[in-house]
Parts: C-alpha cells; structure tokens; sequence
C-alpha cells in the first residue's frame, strides 16, 4: 500500500515537472519571438536611414534586383484591419519560422512583378489573418519602400498545392499559412491570401508611422 502511495506521489510529482517544463519552454519561446521582433525592426530602420543618407543617384538597385542572403531581415508585413503587424525574413525553414514570417525564396521580392509570398504560424504571427478579407489593405515596407497590396481573394488548399506561388504576370502578395486556425496540432490545410499592388509609398512618406506597434499579430 505504501509502495503504492509513493509510486503514485511520484507520477505526480513528474507530471507538475513535466508541465512547468512546458510553460518554461512556451515563456522563452515567446521572448525569443519578441527579441527577434525587435531586431528586426531595429535592422529595418537602420537600413532605411542609411538609405536616407544617400544620394538617390548614388543608392543601390532596389529589392526587386537584389537577392537577400537567407534568414536576413527582408520586410515588415501589417494589415492593420486585422491586428497583423510582423517582421519577415528571408527563408521559410523551422529556425525562421520560429522568429516571425518567412519569404518563400523562389518567389518575387516585395514590389517587384510576380507573386511575392510569405508563410507564417497560424497561432502566432498570421492568426488576425482568419479576419481579412477582399478589400483589406496589406502594407509591405521596406527599407527602399512601402508597397500596398489590395485583398482580393482567400481561400484554403491542400498542402501540396504549389499553384499558389505561381507567378500570374502581375505584382501579387500571397500570405500562406496553416487551416483551420483552432486545430490542435498540425494543421492539415492551408490558408492562402492572395492580394494584388495598388501603390508605392517612399519612406519619407512614414505612410505607417500611425500604427500600432508590431506584435499584435491578431490574437
């Protein structure tokens, strides 16, 4: 009866090391998110001032010609309507998907002509995107620009449809994460936004100076 008693303290005890193991590793999950956040708004801000510096004659090709170096810091993705505000890098490997949004590689830089895609967690950094909608506004900014895209359509495939990176001919944003957003644990579909470019707003314009800070993300 004791030997019983004790194994059963024992499972318990193991049990409450177990969860306080997990609510460690979510809280340091999350100030590293937040830690990459914020460096990576730093490094956006400072390029764009570099930028500034420069005579426009003298500042380099933009994004469009340029190919980033995989896990750079690329751009800051907000669609205000729905609280999604975060900072996208280069790649859309686990380690980079772990830090915030992540730019499919084989599709077009931002503003340039193609399909411009990003991936990002359904829970954390693109969950405001269950709310968007045709006609919302997504801004990508950045250090040479601010490009905004018009919603046009959303919708869900299968994880194997490539077809929504394809490039149609025309300057698109695709927003691609998991489905259904409340599913515990992997999601087997995908939700895809699909947005085409209405402008192009220089950073003098500090067209997103009035928005929230970064972060929101929706949730």
């Amino acid at each position: 009866m004791k030997t019983s008693r004790a194994r059963r303290r024992a499972v318990g005890a193991a049990l409450i090391l177990a969860g306080l193991c997990l609510l460690a590793w979510g809280a340091w999950r999350a100030l590293e998110r937040r830690a990459a956040e914020r460096q990576g708004r730093a490094a956006l801000a400072a390029e764009a001032a570099a930028l500034a510096a420069i005579e426009p004659a003298a500042r380099p090709a933009p994004a469009p010609q340029r190919r980033p170096a995989p896990g750079s810091v690329l751009a800051r993705i907000v669609a205000p309507a729905v609280g999604v505000d975060v900072v996208a890098r280069e790649g859309v490997d686990a380690r980079t998907l772990e830090r915030g949004a992540g730019h499919f590689p084989s599709t077009a830089p931002p503003g340039g002509p193609g399909n411009s895609a990003f991936a990002a967690h359904r829970d954390v950094e693109f969950r405001g995107l269950r709310k968007i909608g045709p006609g919302h506004d997504v801004y990508v900014e950045t250090p040479e620009a601010t490009f905004v895209y018009r919603v046009v359509e959303t919708r869900v495939v299968e994880p194997d449809e490539v077809g929504i990176l394809a490039d149609r001919g025309a300057s698109e944003l695709t927003l691609v994460t998991c489905h259904p957003f409340d599913w515990v644990g992997p999601a087997p579909r995908r939700y895809v936004v699909r947005a085409e470019l209405e402008g192009r707003f220089d950073p003098e314009d500090r067209i997103l100076a009035d928005l929230p800070a970064a972060g929101a993300g929706g949730r």
